[in-house]
């Protein structure tokens, strides 16, 4: 008796597994595998092969984050503001603390990989045409363009950098 508990013992752990016994695979792919083939026609600062670690969304909102953060600082320290009558100090401390939190913004959310510098420079040429471009028309509506066109080329340099496509400054 213990040798035919012995045997089927021994069959049983040595046996190999029943086809019930296997996971069956996936019937749909996976979202966290990219499909082949996609990335071939976007262009090399829009592909995401996994590298960064950063998302659009969120280099969009440190960028209105920052860019809030900024114009609060250089409107404070350049000036004062009582009601509606600012001093030319406070403006023009709004504007450049708005542009460089902006690109600071979407620089640390991309893990601090991209060019700074850049992203600096665009912003406040960005900046400075969109007070030329309401002066001529002599509309301050134009200006609403002005922190979205902002936070869209700190994204795009901050990509195209964060690959290292074009040598830093």
């Amino acid at each position: 008796m213990r040798l035919a508990t012995a045997v089927v013992g021994i069959s049983l752990v040595a046996a190999p597994a029943a086809h019930a016994q296997r996971l069956a695979p996936a019937p749909f792919p996976s979202i966290d595998e990219p499909r082949a083939g996609v990335h071939r026609y976007l262009p090399p600062a829009m592909r995401d092969d996994g590298e960064t670690g950063s998302d659009g969304v969120g280099m969009v909102f440190a960028g209105v984050v920052g860019g809030l953060a900024g114009a609060v600082v250089g409107s404070t320290v350049g000036g004062s503001c009582a009601e509606l009558d600012c001093e030319p100090g406070a403006i023009y401390g709004f504007i450049i603390g708005e542009a460089l939190g902006v690109a600071t913004g979407v620089h640390l959310a991309n893990d601090s990989r991209g060019n700074l510098g850049r992203s600096v420079l665009a912003t406040l040429a960005i900046g400075g045409g969109g007070i030329a471009a309401a002066a001529l028309a002599d509309r301050g509506v134009v200006l609403l363009a002005v922190p979205v066109l902002q936070i869209a080329a700190a994204i795009g340099i901050e990509r195209r950098t964060d690959r290292g496509d074009e040598d830093p400054i």
